[in-house]
């Protein structure tokens, strides 16, 4: 998580505009690929991906955090949670 938290802001900067501005509800039907290219931001680096950097749907894509509060919102809405690929790291659990 460390890794793909830091390169975030690199690859931002690189499409200079303000991500935060982004109304992301607009756009959270989309594929994340192609809201990449839509907004211009780069892939990962090499380096990033060579330090065990993954994507958000891959193991080690959440945080312990993230998994916790994503599970009881959906008991909270009595609906089934569905990580889509996405948890926490073998070492991580």
């Amino acid at each position: 998580m460390p890794a793909r938290l830091a390169g975030a802001p690199r690859r931002g900067a690189i499409r200079g505009t303000d991500l935060m501005a982004v109304d992301w509800f607009t756009l959270a039907d989309r594929p994340v690929d192609e809201v990449r290219r839509t907004l211009g931001v780069p892939v990962r680096s090499d380096g990033a991906v060579a330090v065990g950097s993954v994507g958000p749907w891959e193991p080690g894509g959440v945080s312990p955090f993230q998994l916790g509060a994503s599970r009881a919102l959906a008991r909270e809405r009595d609906v089934p949670y569905q990580t889509h690929g996405a948890g926490l790291r073998a070492d991580a659990r």
